[in-house]
């Protein structure tokens, strides 16, 4: 099952995908844009703590992104788009079966 919402933020035009697997009860939802994305270093570093490329920035927003993410059993990760922007994945897995 998929859900798509295409929206704007801060000029970018942003859109969310979410997909529900049926077989597995996992869950994948993609934030991607079409903004000016990150350089290969910055990628690269973008996920670990403290490190920000803004002056005034701590660091700790994607890391603790994906320290949550990786707490329930999923896993994060930032991919360059075609074209131009940026995707971040984000999986979930289901419940245990019962």
């Amino acid at each position: 099952m998929w859900l798509l919402v295409a929206l704007s933020v801060g000029g970018v035009a942003v859109a969310l995908r979410a997909f529900h697997s049926l077989n597995d009860a996992a869950r994948k939802v993609t934030v991607a844009d079409r903004g000016k994305g990150m350089a290969p270093d910055v990628l690269r570093n973008a996920l670990l703590p403290f490190f920000s490329t803004k002056k005034t920035g701590t660091g700790l927003g994607l890391a603790l992104c994906r320290e949550i993410v990786e707490a329930h059993g999923g896993r994060l990760s930032l991919h360059p788009r075609d074209g131009g922007g940026l995707a971040v994945r984000c999986w979930l897995p289901g419940p245990p079966p019962a």
